[in-house]
């Protein structure tokens, strides 16, 4: 059986909650720098940050979206890995108010009690695609780096030192994710399908248990999937989170289904003056627009088959614990890493 191991608001912005909000952390001052509000999206990659960032900007938040400037030196600070160092001081928590992109790594438990009162989106995607696309991002790397189109660093050209130099270099100009173990972006065996299922189920319910431990958290708190909902269905949970007033518009569940917040807490209605108010030009909701060939369908779609092993009608799923549960022999990894060890790509 599987093994789940779990464990500044701009002024133009309304975004700012009340000192009783947060829970288990000191009371601060309703003006302490500390206690502005943020945003973070703590789910994978290619599952909506791009989109979810535009809809940010466009409801007037400031966004970093995977590596931004933090304006005191470090033109490209990665505001995840930003979040291990513990430092509640760094300009880069200043210079912008909603976070995201590589979510999944960042320490949210540190992140809410370092900035009390800050809202956290689970964003997610179907199963099959979002494999299919985090493999297909891997596997564009691999091909720039003169290896197979699946497999390990052990199945590129040249001995190790020199794939870890090339990956180094061309990661570096690419997009700047470069790891420390560069190495871990050159996978996208079966064996990475297999454990990326298991993290990210492992990572979902984790994150859901803390954020619904109590009431005060599950005002705070959505899950949404920006590429399989409705318009309508992604952007008031959006608004719902980043309301100016958390005690308006309480939810008694945990919001994770689309829909949800029409019945559960605004009463059918499809809109409220107490949500944040709506963006002038609304942002699209789109999927990355990136085809993906036949090929590396039927690669993930076979060890979908044979080593996570769950029915197909699982592999539309937006939460993967249902899924995960058949996996055998894989050990998950803490989902909150230190970067002692970089995140997979």
């Amino acid at each position: 059986m599987l093994l789940l191991s779990a464990l500044g608001a701009d002024a133009s912005s309304p975004l700012q909650p009340r000192d009783s909000d947060v829970d288990s952390v000191p009371r601060k001052t309703r003006h302490s720098a500390s206690f502005e509000s943020r945003v973070f999206v703590i789910g994978p990659n290619k599952a909506g940050t791009t989109s979810l960032d535009e809809h940010f900007t466009a409801m007037g938040l400031k966004s970093c979206h995977d590596t931004c400037p933090d304006k005191h030196g470090d033109a490209r600070a990665r505001w995840d890995r930003t979040s291990h160092e513990k430092n509640a001081s760094s300009p880069l928590w200043s210079v912008y108010n909603a976070f995201s992109d590589h979510g999944d790594h960042a320490d949210y438990k540190w992140l809410d009690t370092a900035f009390p009162g800050s809202r956290f989106v689970l964003n997610t995607r179907a199963l099959q695609p979002w494999i299919l696309s985090s493999y297909d991002h891997v596997r564009v790397h691999r091909e720039m780096y003169n290896c197979t189109s699946q497999g390990d660093a052990s199945s590129c050209k040249g001995d190790g030192s020199s794939v870890r130099r090339r990956a180094t270099s061309l990661l570096s100009q690419a997009d700047g994710d470069v790891a420390s173990n560069p190495s871990e972006w050159l996978d996208n065996s079966d064996r990475w399908i297999t454990e990326r299922v298991a993290d990210a189920a492992a990572h979902q319910e984790e994150v859901m248990k803390y954020f619904d431990h109590n009431e005060q958290r599950r005002q705070r708190f959505i899950v949404v999937d920006v590429e399989g909902w409705k318009p309508q269905e992604v952007m008031l949970p959006l608004r719902w989170v980043t309301r100016p007033d958390l005690h308006d518009l309480p939810t008694p569940k945990l919001l994770v289904k689309p829909g949800q917040i029409v019945r559960d807490v605004l009463n059918k209605a499809q809109d409220s003056p107490l949500l944040h108010p709506a963006p002038d030009t609304p942002s699209a909701v789109h999927a990355n627009p990136r085809a993906h060939p036949k090929e590396s369908e039927e690669i993930v779609n076979r060890a979908l088959r044979k080593f996570v092993s769950c029915p197909e009608s699982m592999w539309q799923d937006v939460l993967y614990s249902d899924c995960a549960a058949y996996i055998e022999d894989v050990k998950v990894q803490n989902t909150v890493a230190t970067y002692n060890k970089s995140p997979r790509a």
